[in-house]
């Protein structure tokens, strides 16, 4: 089973703090929702000011997208261990 739409969020410019949110929520790891607040924050702030910056939805898209990447491996892995810990219920 592939666990991948909580990654797939990342791919979404504006919304790669969603990315970490899902993955906060299925993992329970607080971590998970840390990241997504500090991703979050760049685009709170452009709404709060009215003021796009394209330089800044990118590199946060990026950096974001990266993260999930390098990271996907340990979420995919806690997923995979709770779903075993859930069928053995």
């Amino acid at each position: 089973m592939m666990r991948i739409p909580w990654l797939a969020w990342s791919f979404i410019p504006g919304l790669n703090w969603a990315a970490w949110l899902h993955a906060a929520i299925l993992t329970r790891v607080p971590m998970y929702g840390a990241l997504a607040v500090a991703y979050a924050v760049p685009y709170v702030f452009m709404l709060w000011t009215r003021a796009l910056s394209w330089r800044i939805l990118l590199l946060t898209w990026g950096l974001g997208i990266l993260h999930t990447q390098l990271l996907k491996g340990e979420i995919n892995r806690r997923l995979a261990a709770l779903s075993d810990a859930f069928k053995a219920c």
